[in-house]
């Protein structure tokens, strides 16, 4: 199936007369939309009844998990997770969303300084940003750096995340977006409810293969509409050059970073990360000429490949009376 190498897991509560739990795993597509990989209705979300262990195993299964390394997972760390990872996709980089770091944060530290300076050191994209980041929330509140610190920033800032997945992703809205688009369904009896996600999920390969099919550009649509936001950001931004691959960019403020484009490089890792130029690539690129933005964006986004992703067709079925 060609899939992404980045996959969300998640459960959520169904409120038919059966209970239990509809539990999911979500994958994201060329255009860094939900890509709905696997989904089953368990009784309880433990490791043992349900078994997490069960699920990843048939998912790993399912898309040529041969090494677990390369691979990345997010979650908001459901009981029996942790230990399922360590089970099957042992060598995965492991991501447990943000939000849900910051509502236990919360009960204990407060308010919107504390808040927006957690969120600042998970959005640092380098170590040394990260580190600085982090002797800030130490001067706001010794107490609440230490409780941040005890978690691995491998786990929940992008400075330490690896970037040959190209997605930076914080949150795990995958899953999160999937259990609210199917949210009419988890009152009906199971297998209606079934019924009508897959016939969701049909309705919705078909649209946007569609949709996608009328695009004019060469990447696909919400990556195009990211790199024209860049390309206005990179405006503000001084480039100097003195041969070969290599620039110096500077925004001001501080901020400036060394650029390779023949390694498609920032030393921010906002490209590194993303696969999508940043607007200090963005500047270098212009500065150098010849080559289109576009033509510097990671493969993963191109029109084409979305195509050939979208063949992965779910097929109708027959009714019950057949």
């Amino acid at each position: 199936m060609n899939c992404r190498l980045f996959i969300g897991l998640d459960a959520c509560h169904l409120n038919g007369v059966y209970g239990g739990q509809l539990l999911t795993t979500v994958g994201i597509d060329r255009n860094n939309e939900t890509w709905v990989l696997a989904y089953v209705v368990v009784e309880m979300e433990t490791r043992e009844s349900w078994t997490w262990t069960w699920f990843i195993d048939l998912l790993a299964k399912d898309v040529d998990i041969v090494n677990s390394y390369g691979w990345a997972f997010i979650s908001d760390k459901q009981k029996g997770l942790p230990g399922a990872f360590e089970d099957i996709v042992p060598n995965a980089e492991t991501r447990f969303c943000v939000r849900h770091l910051w509502d236990n944060f919360n009960k204990t530290y407060k308010g919107k300084v504390l808040r927006d300076q957690l969120w600042t050191c998970a959005r640092a994209t380098n170590v040394p940003c990260f580190k600085y980041q982090m002797e800030v929330m130490k001067t706001l509140d010794s107490n609440a750096w230490e409780w941040l610190a005890e978690k691995p920033p491998t786990q929940w800032s992008k400075s330490h995340f690896k970037t040959h997945i190209k997605c930076d992703m914080l949150q795990n809205n995958l899953c999160e977006s999937f259990n609210n688009s199917i949210k009419i369904t988890r009152d009906k009896p199971i297998i209606t409810m079934l019924e009508m996600i897959r016939c969701l999920l049909m309705r919705r390969i078909q649209w946007r293969r569609d949709k996608m099919s009328s695009w004019p550009h060469q990447i696909c649509k919400n990556i195009f509409d990211h790199v024209q936001q860049k390309k206005l950001e990179a405006c503000n931004c001084t480039v100097q050059w003195s041969g070969g691959p290599k620039y110096q960019v500077d925004a001001g403020k501080g901020d400036q970073y060394v650029v390779n484009l023949d390694n498609h490089h920032t030393c921010c890792r906002k490209w590194d990360l993303s696969g999508i130029p940043c607007a200090y690539g963005i500047a270098a690129i212009h500065y150098k000429g010849g080559k289109a933005v576009e033509d510097y964006v990671h493969s993963y986004y191109n029109k084409d490949s979305y195509l050939a992703f979208y063949n992965n067709l779910i097929m109708p079925i027959n009714g019950s009376q057949l």
